[in-house]
């Protein structure tokens, strides 16, 4: 029998911090992303960033490929680099500053200014974890007031319970049964971006157990409801989102769901 375990959405959110497949070593060491910060060649990197461990802290300072220029230093205290540090900037590739954010000692964000090009101050926004509560404030260039602006929101499914139930009524578990997988547990994790319509694009396996689980993963997630989309100062953005599901093939001779 063949058992689906789904497992919480991981969100390894583009906007709100990026994931590095990055192991603590001596020294320097450089890695090279696309324009949306996945990991990708240094012949086809839009930015690249050198790392280096300071202690229990990770030193991670980013470039502009192109240029050269400075594009962001930052500071993390885990060796996935989701759990950002103190004071942490960005800049626009001649040089001005673009934002500047501090972050709490469990690596939620306390404050974050974004400024336009010209230095005008764009957005303020700040989290009180006392509270649980959020502030916003923006400004157009002229520096009035925007209402109703939103300065991030993840991309998300109508609820975490629907999107399980999406994926339980249409994964046929059977399938690496079917395609002659052995005794054991497999963990498929399929990446793929939420578009700015909430559409599912580029799905692609991270994972490469064969016997069809991939592919049943990939087939599915393609046949997607529609999410709300990411929001990042205020517009509708794409984001990559991670699935992790797990196949258990516990013996044979017994059908599971085909």
């Amino acid at each position: 029998m063949l058992f689906l375990q789904i497992k919480k959405i991981f969100f390894v959110g583009l906007l709100s911090f990026i994931v590095f497949a990055a192991t603590a070593q001596q020294g320097v060491t450089t890695r090279y992303f696309d324009s949306s910060w996945q990991k990708t060649s240094k012949d086809a990197a839009f930015y690249y960033m050198d790392l280096v461990k300071d202690g229990g802290v990770y030193n991670c300072t980013a470039y502009w490929m192109r240029s050269k220029k400075l594009k962001s230093i930052g500071f993390y205290a885990d060796t996935n680099f989701t759990k950002p540090v103190g004071l942490n900037k960005g800049y626009y590739e001649n040089g001005p500053i673009e934002d500047s954010s501090f972050y709490h000692e469990n690596g939620k964000l306390k404050e974050v200014w974004h400024f336009y090009p010209d230095g005008k101050l764009f957005v303020h926004a700040s989290y009180d974890l006392k509270t649980d509560k959020e502030k916003t404030e923006a400004f157009d260039q002229g520096g009035k007031t925007i209402g109703n602006f939103i300065y991030m929101r993840e991309a998300s499914f109508r609820d975490a319970a629907a999107w399980r139930e999406f994926l339980a009524e249409n994964i046929k578990t059977n399938t690496p049964v079917k395609k002659g997988a052995d005794v054991g547990t497999y963990q498929v994790i399929v990446r793929f971006i939420v578009g700015i319509d909430g559409s599912v694009e580029d799905v692609v396996a991270e994972t490469n157990h064969g016997f069809g689980m991939e592919a049943e993963v990939i087939r599915v997630l393609k046949q997607s409801p529609k999410w709300a989309p990411a929001i990042h100062l205020g517009k509708a953005v794409k984001a990559y989102r991670r699935q992790p599901i797990t196949f258990v093939v516990e013996g044979r001779g017994k059908k599971g769901r085909g």
